[in-house]
């Protein structure tokens, strides 16, 4: 398994398996929502993706049990309005 450094921390180590557990499930939902709300499938990929990674360098601060709804905040907050 892959360790990678955690940038806030970099005595821990993160499991890439511990993220990809907790936010991958949400992929597809995350996806339908940044169409519906984009209406171009092409901005919703790169919103997504770059939703995904601003939450893998922040996950050290986030709960896993928490992770759905930071992705849907975070994805909302940076759509344009």
């Amino acid at each position: 398994m892959r360790h990678l450094k955690c940038a806030a921390d970099p005595t821990r180590l993160m499991t890439l398996g511990v993220f990809r557990d907790a936010a991958m499930p949400h992929l597809d939902g995350l996806y339908t929502y940044a169409c519906h709300l984009l209406r171009c499938a092409d901005d919703a990929d790169d919103a997504v993706e770059e939703c995904y990674l601003r939450a893998f360098r922040d996950y050290d601060a986030i709960r896993a049990e928490d992770i759905k709804p930071w992705l849907d905040e975070d994805l909302a907050q940076r759509l344009p309005h």
